[in-house]
């Protein structure tokens, strides 16, 4: 996981809670056990969620389907593997985890169903006895982007608003540009109120412009989704005060400075994307 990943995310959390730390602090413990997939590539996108004592780490490996979990009931000090998870289709980078309650964890990752396309998934975890079990529940995105086509959804996050108990997934709709020689990025939010059986349409939040969306709760219970406008080059966002039903007006927070580059030549670049504002830049993947 990158400098850069772990700023962005401290920095959504911060600024819905109405501004930067002072200071950030840092724990640290026991590696948790999670097996090396068979490649050579780096396992990455670490996501690590609490509920009291009982914690589960998911990470993702750069071979196919890769998606590793490990979890721990006495705050970290001991881990078990909990890597089965019930994928319907392939999972796809990036893969997110956030806590529930009643000792239920989430988990959503985007998927390639094959002859089908390109949806997002949720499981459910919990502890039964010794053991953690997995189920497999309903995807967000009922009818999946066409196979084949260079429409998906991608950069998806997971909250559960504990107030309402509701589940949301914030994820970037990704579509071809007119002209076909970039792509438009918008953010979506879809929400479920009965724990993942049903979810409602999804709500889309921006122009194609943004990217990266994430789900945030302040201090007081107040929901909000952050992204990033890369035409802007602010960092934005949208709060609801209805547990996610409907979202209030667009509110710029603060200005950031990305690491616009352009590749090296022969570099390929992973799912076709591109920066709205500097298509040759490939810097949308850079706040993941």
């Amino acid at each position: 996981m990158s400098r850069r990943s772990l700023a962005w995310g401290a920095l959504c959390v911060a600024l819905a809670h109405g501004g930067p730390p002072s200071a950030l602090s840092q724990i640290v413990g026991p590696n948790f056990p999670l097996s090396v997939p068979p490649c050579a590539k780096v396992e990455n996108e670490p996501s690590l969620v609490a509920q009291g004592n009982h914690l589960l780490a998911v990470i993702r490996g750069e071979c196919i389907a890769t998606v590793r979990a490990s979890v721990s009931r006495d705050a970290g000090s001991t881990w078990q593997d909990a890597s089965v998870m019930p994928w319907n289709g392939i999972p796809e980078p990036p893969i997110a985890a956030c806590s529930g309650d009643s000792g239920r964890f989430y988990v959503v990752t985007p998927t390639i169903v094959l002859g089908e396309g390109n949806t997002i998934e949720v499981v459910e975890g919990r502890f039964v006895g010794s053991s953690f079990q997995w189920q497999r529940l309903t995807n967000p995105v009922p009818t999946p982007y066409a196979a084949g086509s260079l429409l998906r959804p991608s950069a998806v996050d997971i909250g559960f608003e504990p107030y309402s108990g509701n589940l949301l997934v914030v994820y970037t709709h990704v579509t071809t540009a007119p002209g076909g020689s970039s792509r438009n990025h918008s953010i979506k939010v879809v929400r479920s109120t009965d724990g993942g059986g049903t979810w409602e349409e999804p709500i889309e939040l921006t122009g194609p412009e943004s990217d990266f969306g994430r789900v945030v709760f302040g201090l007081n219970g107040e929901l909000s989704v952050v992204w990033e406008n890369f035409v802007l080059r602010k960092i934005v966002r949208r709060q609801s005060s209805n547990g996610g039903a409907s979202y209030g007006p667009e509110e710029e927070i603060d200005s950031i400075r990305d690491n616009f580059a352009v590749e090296p030549a022969g570099w390929l670049s992973s799912y076709n994307r591109s920066n709205p504002a500097f298509p040759f830049g490939r810097t949308m993947e850079a706040p993941a």
